[in-house]
């Protein structure tokens, strides 16, 4: 897979940083705001880890991804001539 593909959990990533941290300075308990945010970095190291045992295969009879890190998936799409 191309390393575009994790764009989105980055800019979802580093968006998240700047948004906790004003939440942060406004928040009487920023330790629960900063906890609640590590789901986030968790899914983009996730996505990360899984992305290069990630592929895509083209032949001329079905387009096959395969994705998963613990949980591997297959998703067919068949090619029409």
């Amino acid at each position: 897979m191309h390393p575009a593909a994790l764009a989105g959990p980055l800019v979802l990533a580093c968006g998240g940083l700047v948004a906790i941290r004003k939440l942060s300075v406004r928040s009487p308990r920023p330790d629960i705001v900063w906890g609640g945010y590590l789901l986030v970095p968790m899914y983009f190291l996730h996505r990360l880890a899984a992305w290069p045992v990630s592929h895509l295969i083209v032949t001329d009879k079905r387009m096959v991804l395969t994705d998963g890190l613990l949980i591997r998936t297959a998703a067919y799409m068949p090619v029409e001539r």
